[in-house]
């Protein structure tokens, strides 16, 4: 098969090309880290040049899951890839309350607290909705 010769082969190709190599325009190097604290746990996503409508939070009773899809809007409805620019899955401790997550966005850093406590009883992920400051 000649890619050249099949444009619909060969525009998937190129979009995957230009996604692995400047995803989301050449955005910095995204970074996840965490924080101990006596009333939880705090993880800072800190992501320059990521629109906050890009982060995506999934908690369930055992993982949080984070994870980036830019350029979402431009790739849904054409049957072209996504293609994550960050996914990081933490497993937590039961002690950690992941009903009560709180995600905020301020600035280019997305912070999650997850507070101590009991009471998962929700066994599905679930989207976290993440504010905006």
């Amino acid at each position: 098969m000649n890619f050249l010769e099949n444009k619909t082969v060969l525009r998937n190709l190129l979009f995957q090309g230009d996604q692995l190599n400047t995803i989301a325009g050449g955005v910095a190097n995204v970074t996840l880290q965490t924080e101990k604290r006596e009333d939880g746990l705090v993880l800072t996503l800190n992501a320059p040049g990521v629109s906050p409508e890009a982060m995506h939070v999934l908690a369930d009773q055992q993982s949080v899951q984070v994870y980036v899809v830019p350029n979402q809007e431009a790739v849904m409805g054409k049957g072209l890839p996504v293609i994550p620019l960050f996914n990081q899955i933490m497993k937590i401790p039961a002690f950690l309350n992941t009903e009560e997550i709180q995600a905020v966005h301020s600035g280019k850093e997305l912070n999650i607290f997850i507070p101590i406590g009991g009471n998962n009883s929700f066994g599905e992920k679930k989207e976290i909705n993440i504010q905006q400051l």
